[in-house]
């Protein structure tokens, strides 16, 4: 299994601390969050969400990446910013996935920079090996590139990452999302349902520019 901490059939996790979390309420009613470095199973659906700006949490990028992952009878929604540097890197990889195999997704922080790694085995070294991007630098296939402009208030040059960010969330809802199979039945019966609390994400992190 990959988490073994709770027994619901849904475990929504985040960003956050630049670690996978799991937000819930200890004992006494505060906010406390469990913290993983993989998680593992096989990826059955992805989606995107864009969170609601409340006067509480106003988020720099609400628009987030739901990755939804099955390992036995247990379901988990990874979410993650999509319009980050780690999660945009967490995109390009995505159209490599073989859908039939086991993922490993990992996370790792260095110099308050965070990487989400998409790891899956290797038949060649019988090894968990991670995946490659599908865009890369030598070879960016048809991905639009960040715009640049003069901000008029601080007078400096900066990037526009939007049209960036539309053609990865299209490219993979079109091409990478039919190609997953569907979730196995699980027992509900001994897994109950709790809900669908979606987790706060780490909105601290740096955008990818």
């Amino acid at each position: 299994m990959a988490l073994i901490q709770n027994d619901t059939s849904r475990t929504y996790l985040s960003v956050h601390n630049g670690q996978f979390a799991r937000y819930h309420k200890d004992a006494n009613g505060n906010h406390a969050h469990d913290y993983y470095k993989k998680v593992t199973g096989r990826l059955t659906d992805i989606s995107y969400f864009t969170r609601p700006q409340t006067e509480k949490q106003q988020y720099e990028n609400p628009r987030e990446i739901q990755l939804h992952i099955q390992d036995g009878d247990e379901s988990y929604v990874l979410c993650v910013p999509s319009t980050y540097r780690y999660g945009e890197s967490l995109q390009k990889v995505l159209p490599n996935i073989d859908p039939k195999k086991e993922v490993e997704f990992s996370i790792m922080t260095k110099d308050k920079e965070t990487t989400i790694f998409v790891n899956q085995m290797n038949e060649e070294t019988g090894r968990m090996s991670a995946l490659k991007w599908f865009w890369t630098k030598e070879n960016p296939r048809d991905i639009p590139q960040p715009e640049k402009f003069m901000n008029p208030k601080t007078k400096k040059e900066e990037w526009i990452w939007d049209a960036v960010h539309q053609y990865l969330e299209e490219y993979i809802l079109a091409n990478v999302k039919p190609t997953l199979l569907p979730p196995e039945p699980v027992n509900q019966t001994s897994v109950p349902d709790f809900g669908s609390e979606i987790p706060d994400f780490d909105d601290n992190d740096d955008p990818p520019f």
